[in-house]
């Protein structure tokens, strides 16, 4: 497992990989050149970790993101969120990677070719994301839906490393 990246946790999803499908036709906003729509609380509070989480943390937003078919969302790394919690939601043919840059890879004009983990999802399995690692997603023939949360507490006041350090002593 790659913890510096991304850790899973240990209760399997309940509620939202039950329910959310209630949120598909809900209006979506554009989010960090991605679509998303939230999801109720009464829905996310059904699952234990979460209420654990935002008792802890506090969370912010909390909500599925929808990638289109044929769709990048190239390397980057989040402007605010030092972490996120994360799940997906749909299980087509969907990547998410890592950079894990080494001393071999090459540099090109536009950017580097380099070496990257993936991060195969589960199902129904909530995923602590390093969102301050280089990462992108690669979608292919359906539409790809993401459930995602992000904390009050930015990157400089929340880092994946001490979300990782509080659920390793639940």
């Amino acid at each position: 497992m790659h913890s510096e990246f991304y850790r899973k946790l240990k209760d399997k999803s309940i509620a939202i990989s039950s329910r959310w499908r209630e949120v598909v036709n809900q209006s979506w906003i554009d989010y960090y050149g991605f679509s998303a729509t939230p999801i109720s609380q009464e829905i996310w509070m059904q699952e234990t970790q979460l209420c654990a989480l935002n008792e802890e943390f506090h969370i912010d937003k909390i909500g599925v993101i929808l990638l289109p078919p044929y769709f990048n969302y190239n390397w980057h790394v989040d402007t605010n969120r030092g972490c996120a919690i994360n799940m997906l939601l749909s299980h087509g043919k969907s990547h998410t990677f890592f950079a894990t840059p080494s001393p071999d890879d090459h540099q090109v004009p536009l950017g580097s070719n380099g070496h990257f983990v993936e991060l195969n999802y589960e199902p129904d399995t909530f995923y602590a994301f390093n969102t301050q690692r280089l990462h992108c997603v690669y979608n292919f023939e359906k539409p790809r839906y993401l459930f995602s949360c992000e904390f009050y507490e930015r990157k400089d006041e929340l880092s994946y490393e001490r979300l990782c350090e509080w659920i390793e002593q639940q």
